[in-house]
């Protein structure tokens, strides 16, 4: 966070938002073609200043061939609309604020990849096919990265063979977390998927109390549930998970994503209505 940075603070120059906003046309005109005619192109910085916001997405417009596209938005979400995108400035929206444009590629100079099935297939043993098969819902080949399993729909099992062996992969597909003996530990992005199997695991409804303190990572105890891993949810949505072992709960939410902020409820409820 720049304004929070004294070393950021001191590194700004003139000269050194022009290098950025460069380096952003660099960056961009390097991977505009792996983008179809048609495909949506987020771009978004975390500054205010003209030169990396409204200049870069005039310049995609006229040199990269794009359209801008109009994003829904309510007043009282304190956004501010220009002719290229919109501003978060910090003093209107809560965070520390950032600049975000959307625009659809209007030229047809896309790269195309012809696939090629391959022979050397990503398998994993039997047992943990077994131990897996009930956590996703769709058909999938699972396939495993170090120590973690991750699942990934068949109909793309060809590509992803064929770019594994291109490329240093450091995974690819759902990930669905690691076997410890015969135990299997969810990863904390699983709760987050739409292939989710709910029906394979305990789940406990949490109060806005609960979700918090599960948020910030504390220690949670569960009266009467079930040991073993536990899905966590707040009004039906998937928090992440915890396991119990009778006398606690392990929070299994990762340190980095940790909440540090006091939570209002009240203010919440006002957010969501």
């Amino acid at each position: 966070m720049f304004r929070k940075d004294d070393v950021a603070i001191k590194e700004w120059s003139v000269d050194n938002v022009h290098f950025c906003a460069e380096r952003q046309q660099q960056i961009l005109k390097d991977i505009f073609p792996a983008l179809k005619e048609g495909g949506i192109l987020v771009y978004s910085t975390c500054t205010y200043n003209e030169e990396e916001d409204e200049k870069n997405v005039k310049w995609i417009v006229d040199e990269l061939g794009a359209d801008i596209l109009s994003v829904p938005h309510k007043e009282e979400w304190g956004i501010t609309e220009s002719d290229y995108g919109y501003h978060f400035y910090p003093h209107k929206t809560k965070g520390e604020g950032f600049f975000l444009a959307v625009l659809r590629k209007v030229t047809s100079d896309s790269v195309r990849c012809n696939f090629k099935k391959v022979k050397n297939k990503l398998t994993i043993d039997k047992n943990s096919i077994k131990t897996l098969s009930n956590v996703v819902t769709s058909s999938v080949e699972f396939v495993q990265y170090g120590s973690s399993y991750y699942a990934i729909h068949k109909e793309m099992f060809d590509k992803v063979s064929f770019l594994s062996e291109k490329l240093r992969t450091l995974y690819a597909g759902i990930p669905l977390g690691s076997c410890k003996g015969k135990d299997f530990v969810p990863d904390a992005a699983l709760a987050f998927s739409w292939e989710l199997n709910r029906d394979n695991f305990s789940c406990i409804e949490l109060t806005w109390q609960e979700a918090i303190t599960f948020l910030r990572r504390e220690n949670l105890f569960f009266n009467d549930a079930p040991k073993g891993v536990l899905l966590l949810l707040y009004n039906g949505i998937p928090l992440g998970w915890v396991k119990n072992v009778g006398n606690r709960c392990n929070n299994l939410y990762p340190q980095e994503w940790r909440i540090r902020m006091e939570a209002d409820y009240n203010e919440y409820s006002q957010l969501i209505k």
